[in-house]
């Protein structure tokens, strides 16, 4: 007995269903539409509205290898500089003096260097004529090797008057350098 009401309910029930998700009464819907036109020129017109930062695509850090004051500017801010242009130069005055300065160092360090060929070249010649004297047994042994240490210290003085004009070589060197980098130039194009 109730096996057939439960189904006629339910046939019922599936049949408003039906009629709710189809709706048949409800219009169709418009079949899209498309227009074609021929190609030609015209203007367009875009705008394009955003916030963030600007960044540049390649960035050049221009460094300083001397220090001292700008007495020329030739670029700023926002300007367009090409490869190889002049942006700054420093004041050459102190890095000349430097030159100068290590001119005179290499000068003083060639005359240490005869002064101290002269000075084993006369130690030699006093070893020499102390050995001669000691063979004729005229002087005690403790002349002669206090001639050969000062012949020794001699050389070692030469020695070291050659590295020393040669550290002043390498400083005069390095000076004129520096003389170089009181230019700065763009090392490519671009803007500031």
């Amino acid at each position: 007995r109730w096996i057939p009401r439960i189904i006629a309910l339910a046939l019922a029930g599936g049949a408003i269903a039906i009629l709710i998700t189809k709706k048949p009464w409800a219009k169709a819907h418009d079949p899209i539409t498309f227009s074609t036109v021929p190609v030609g020129k015209g203007m367009i017109a875009a705008q394009v509205t955003a916030n963030g930062t600007l960044s540049a695509v390649g960035t050049v850090q221009v460094g300083a290898q001397v220090s001292g004051r700008v007495v020329e500017l030739h670029a700023d801010f926002n300007d367009k500089v090409k490869k190889g242009q002049v942006i700054a130069k420093l004041d050459e005055a102190v890095l000349k003096a430097q030159i100068d300065s290590s001119s005179a160092s290499v000068a003083l360090a060639a005359a240490n260097v005869n002064k101290a060929q002269v000075a084993l070249m006369d130690a030699e010649r006093q070893l020499k004529r102390q050995q001669t004297l000691q063979e004729q047994q005229l002087i005690a042994g403790a002349t002669v090797e206090s001639a050969e240490v000062a012949t020794d210290t001699a050389r070692a003085a030469l020695v070291a008057a050659n590295a020393s004009q040669a550290q002043a070589a390498a400083n005069l060197a390095q000076a004129r350098l520096n003389l170089t980098y009181a230019t700065y130039y763009s090392r490519d194009d671009g803007v500031v």
